[in-house]
């Protein structure tokens, strides 16, 4: 794909996507309030399912950078941290990009673009697992990253459902040509339908 992200790309998407931020002012304030917690979970609710997954990958950096500071004992629980990391990393990179070439350069490439919306739900149900694992590792004095990390599993399942709704609506509808429409690892050539060709 296209270049990494600058860090000026990065601030844009750190504001645009606003849930970045509070995230990370709960952890500044080592506590997760009612009203917080809700606030992220409407700000990301809000949010296309593709936007919602930069907000909660750049919220996965946040957490996974808290949890690896920490330097911690369980090494499970570090392993997750760092998969999470990687994880959010490699889906802010792939799906900001795409973003900033719309919104910042008015560039747009339909078979990236496509691409990204039919991968879209399997990455947010990946994230939630990987977050979901996490909630559950956590407890204690990570009493707070297990609280933010229920919030990110809740909307990244949430909104895996709507983007899976919404390619089967423009699958339906014809509005994704065919040769996207499948599984984006093809088949071996002599195992694909030869009707095709």
């Amino acid at each position: 794909m296209e270049q990494t992200l600058t860090q000026p790309e990065l601030g844009i998407l750190y504001v645009e996507m606003s849930a970045p931020l509070g995230f990370q002012q709960c952890l500044n304030h080592g506590q997760l309030h009612d009203e917080d917690a809700l606030e992220l979970h409407r700000i990301i609710a809000d949010q296309k399912p593709d936007t919602a997954l930069i907000s909660l990958g750049l919220c996965g950096i946040i957490l996974a950078n808290h949890l690896l500071a920490k330097g911690l004992d369980d090494k499970d629980l570090n392993v997750l941290a760092t998969e999470l990391k990687y994880f959010s990393i490699d889906v802010v990179e792939r799906y900001g990009r795409a973003w900033i070439n719309a919104r910042e350069h008015d560039k747009h490439d339909r078979d990236i673009e496509e691409e990204l919306l039919l991968e879209n739900a399997e990455n947010l149900n990946a994230f939630g697992s990987i977050v979901q694992e996490i909630h559950e590792s956590c407890d204690g004095p990570l009493a707070l990253a297990s609280a933010l990390g229920q919030v990110l599993e809740y909307q990244a399942y949430a909104q895996a459902n709507i983007a899976e709704s919404y390619v089967e609506m423009l699958k339906n509808q014809g509005h994704i040509r065919k040769d996207f429409a499948g599984d984006p690892i093809p088949a071996p050539h002599n195992l694909q339908p030869q009707d095709r060709y």
